[in-house]
């Protein structure tokens, strides 16, 4: 099924502001009661930001990554 809404997220080096993201937004967009995904693009991060993405990604596949 084709989701209903996309986010596109630039992101460099955010590795801390991952988790509360990803908290926040998810809850926001399932308060709306809409099939959704989020994709994430991954600007070249050179701290631990692509891992915490992919761990969010392995548990909750609306949510994508580009790099």
């Amino acid at each position: 099924m084709k989701p209903e809404l996309t986010v596109v997220i630039p992101l460099y080096n955010e590795q801390d502001s991952i988790p509360p993201l990803y908290t926040e937004l998810t809850a926001v967009l399932e308060g709306l009661k809409r099939t959704y995904e989020v994709i994430v693009v991954n600007d070249g991060s050179t701290d631990g930001s692509l891992a915490r993405l992919r761990e969010i990604n392995s548990r909750d596949p609306r949510w994508r990554i580009i790099t």
